[in-house]
């Protein structure tokens, strides 16, 4: 799986940002962060592209009946289309990817809505990456963070 940042680049920034207000010297902080990155696995699911600043049409389209695993956060095309799915067959796909590259342990799972998902939605994919998480036994998750952590215009 290609590392790609996304939200998780935000959950980053705060964990350094604490470890140097609680008086990590920067040398920690860049050695917390190597190994942040090392372990971070990040996915994510869009309907659609988004319209970049300046441009007038969306980066790229979607068939109706598509939607785009792996996307990035400034229209960047997926790894791959596929059929619409279910919110749950849509979150247990993801979670079997990130799981499989992940070791085992403690996690810290997040889910970031871009900026198209209602709360009810949101409140559907947590709940469903929640007992996915539960299903499988390699990973325990210590820590669930969840809602918009990192946007995009209309995506």
């Amino acid at each position: 799986m290609p590392p790609r940042g996304v939200a998780g680049t935000a959950l980053l920034y705060k964990l350094l940002g604490a470890a140097a207000f609680q008086g990590e010297q920067l040398d920690s902080v860049l050695a917390i962060g190597k190994r942040l990155l090392d372990g971070m696995k990040t996915m994510g699911v869009c309907l659609e592209s988004c319209t970049l600043p300046g441009q007038s049409s969306k980066s790229h389209s979607l068939e109706q009946n598509q939607m785009e695993m792996g996307m990035g956060i400034h229209g960047e095309q997926g790894r791959c289309r596929v059929e619409m799915r279910s919110a749950g067959e849509a979150v247990r796909s993801l979670l079997g990817e990130l799981v499989a590259a992940t070791p085992p342990g403690q996690v810290v799972m997040m889910l970031n809505n871009i900026g198209g998902v209602s709360q009810l939605e949101m409140g559907i994919l947590v709940g469903e990456a929640i007992t996915g998480m539960q299903q499988q036994k390699q990973h325990q998750v210590v820590r669930l963070v969840a809602g918009q952590v990192m946007t995009s215009i209309d995506m």
